[in-house]
C-alpha cells in the first residue's frame, strides 16, 4: 500500500505535468507570447533557458530578466453513476511561480549565464465528494498534491563568428513534493496517507545558434536526462481496524528518470527591406520540440519498514512514449517601443491509453498565445503574454495501471499569465 502511495507521488514529471497544464514551459513572457517558439530567436537573458548560445550574440555588457507566471489548471473528471455521472472538478486558485535570469556577454564573444526557475510546478486538489454529493471515485489515488522543482543552470557560450555560435552548460535541480490521498481499501473509517519528499539531481545541456543569412537564425539545442532521487516520509491515519503496525511510517526512496530533450527552430525575417515598419520588423518561427519519455518504461521504489500491506520493493509499469510539441510564432514592431507577438501550438500526449491517471490527465494539447513588449528605455523594457492551452477530452475505458487505475473522462484546461521586467547594464 505505502509503495502505491510513492508511486503517485514521485510519477511527476515533465510531460505529464505538460498534460494537466501544470509545467511552467513559458520561461519569460516574450517567449510565452510566441508560444515558446524561441529557440532560434530568443534576445533576452531568458535565453539561458531557451538557447544559451544565443547570448554570445548580445551586446556586450550585462542582462537580466525577472519573470513572474500565474497560471490556473483545472481538471474535470467524468463518470457514469447509476443513471447518470458524476463530474468532479478540482479545488484551488491561480499558482504564482517565478523566475529570474542574468547574463554576461563580453565584445569578443565569449558569454556567461545564469538562471533560477521552477519548470515543474505543479498543485492540484482534488475533493473527497463529487459535485452530486458522492464519494469521488480517485480519493484513493490523490486528493492533494504540491510540487517544486528548483532549477539553477549555468551556461557558457562563444561566438566563433558573426554567424555561429556554441554552448555548453550544468543545471543543479531541488525538489520538494507532497502528496495526500485517501485509504479506502479497508472499509469505515477510510484512512489517510501525507507522503513528503525532497529530490536532487543534475543535468547538461547543450546548443547552437546559426545565421547563414541576416534574415535567417537557426537554434539547436539539447538537455540531457536527469536523474532525480527522491526521499520522504509517510505519515499514516490507520483505516479501519488496522493498527499503526500494519501502516508504520517510516522512509522510502526512488530513482526517477527525466528523459533527454532536443529542440531545432528556424526564425525567418521575409521583408526586411520594406518600407512598411511594420513589415520591416516582422519575424516568424517554427520549433519542434522532442522528449524521449520512452525511457520512462517502469518506476521501482524501495521502503526500510515493511508489513502486510507495505512491499520493501514495488514496481510501477509506466511504458510511455515519446512525445513532441510543434509551436509556431509571429513577432513584430508596431512601433519603435511596442512589440507584438502571437503563437500556436500543438503538444502530443506521452501517456499511453490505459495509463491516464487523476493526478496525470494527459491528452493532446492545442495551445494559443498573445503577447506585446514595451522599451521604457533603451536599456529598460517589460513583456506581458497570455497563453491558455486545452487539453483533448480523454476517456479511459480500460485502466492498465495498478493501484491508480480509474475509468472515466477528463477534461483539462490551463490560461496562463505571465510578465517580465527585462534589464541591461
Amino acid at each position: 500500500m505505502l509503495a502505491a502511495v510513492a508511486i503517485l507521488i514521485f510519477s511527476l514529471h515533465p510531460a505529464t505535468l505538460i498534460a494537466g497544464g501544470f509545467q511552467v514551459s513559458d520561461h519569460g513572457a516574450a517567449g510565452a507570447g510566441r508560444a515558446r517558439a524561441y529557440v532560434a530567436s530568443v534576445m533576452d537573458a531568458s535565453a539561458v533557458y531557451h538557447n544559451p548560445a544565443a547570448m554570445a550574440f548580445f551586446k556586450s555588457g550585462l542582462n537580466l530578466n525577472l519573470t513572474g507566471t500565474l497560471l490556473a489548471p483545472q481538471s474535470v473528471f467524468q463518470q457514469p453513476s447509476g443513471a447518470g455521472v458524476t463530474t468532479t472538478y478540482t479545488n484551488g486558485g491561480p499558482t504564482g511561480i517565478p523566475a529570474g535570469y542574468l547574463t554576461y556577454t563580453s565584445e569578443t564573444g565569449f558569454a556567461l549565464g545564469i538562471g533560477a526557475y521552477f519548470p515543474y510546478g505543479l498543485g492540484i486538489d482534488w475533493p473527497t465528494t463529487g459535485g452530486d454529493g458522492q464519494a469521488w471515485a480517485g480519493r484513493g489515488i490523490i486528493t492533494n498534491l504540491s510540487l517544486r522543482n528548483l532549477f539553477v543552470t549555468g551556461n557558457v557560450a562563444y561566438r566563433f563568428s558573426d554567424q555561429f555560435s556554441l554552448s555548453a552548460g550544468i543545471s543543479f535541480i531541488s525538489g520538494t513534493a507532497k502528496l495526500q490521498r485517501n485509504i479506502t481499501d479497508f472499509g469505515s473509517p477510510e484512512g489517510r496517507v501525507t507522503l513528503d519528499g525532497t529530490g536532487t539531481g543534475i543535468g547538461f545541456n547543450g546548443a547552437l545558434m546559426f545565421k547563414p543569412d541576416p534574415a535567417v537564425s537557426i537554434g539547436l539545442t539539447y538537455k540531457s536526462q536527469i536523474n532525480m532521487t527522491y526521499k520522504g516520509d509517510a505519515v499514516f491515519t490507520s483505516p479501519g481496524t488496522l493498527s499503526e503496525a500494519d501502516f508504520p511510517d517510516g522512509p522510502g526512496s526512488v530513482a526517477l528518470p527525466l528523459p533527454s530533450s532536443f529542440k531545432a527552430g528556424i526564425a525567418y525575417r521575409p521583408a526586411m527591406m520594406s518600407e512598411s515598419f511594420i513589415l520591416k520588423n516582422l519575424e516568424f518561427e517554427a520549433d519542434f520540440d522532442y522528449h524521449l519519455w520512452s525511457a520512462y518504461s517502469e518506476l521501482p521504489i524501495s521502503f526500510e519498514k515493511t508489513s502486510l500491506y507495505v512491499d520493501a520493493i514495488s514496481v510501477s509499469q509506466k511504458n510511455f512514449q515519446n512525445s513532441y510539441t510543434i509551436s509556431f510564432a509571429a513577432e513584430t514592431r508596431w512601433t519603435e517601443k511596442v512589440r507584438v507577438r502571437a503563437g500556436f501550438l500543438y503538444d502530443k500526449a506521452a501517456v499511453p491509453d490505459g495509463y491516464v491517471e487523476p493526478l496525470l490527465p494527459d491528452a493532446d494539447r492545442l495551445g494559443v498565445s498573445v503577447g506585446f513588449g514595451y522599451e521604457f528605455a533603451e536599456n529598460i523594457g517589460v513583456d506581458v503574454a497570455g497563453v491558455f492551452v486545452r487539453a483533448n477530452q480523454r476517456t479511459q475505458t480500460t485502466a492498465l495501471q495498478e493501484p491508480a487505475g480509474l475509468t472515466g473522462t477528463y477534461n483539462t484546461s490551463s490560461p496562463v499569465v505571465s510578465a517580465s521586467l527585462r534589464v541591461k547594464f
